[in-house]
């Protein structure tokens, strides 16, 4: 059985190890999620675009 202070020894040692992995991970997240609305607003603008040619053409 591993001791309680052998066990705090590993979690002080592993702390800042954690949050550097969970700041990599989180970045990589916001990241995606700028690449993605991003991607989003892109696509509505040419949809929009498309949208408004194909009403101009009807209309004229």
């Amino acid at each position: 059985m591993i001791k309680k202070e052998d066990l705090d020894k590993l979690a002080t040692r592993l702390g800042p190890i954690f949050y550097i992995a969970l700041f990599i991970i989180m970045a990589k997240g916001i990241t995606y999620l700028i690449i993605g609305a991003t991607n989003l607003v892109e696509h509505s603008y040419q949809l929009g675009y498309s949208l408004g040619s194909l009403i101009e053409n009807i209309l004229s």
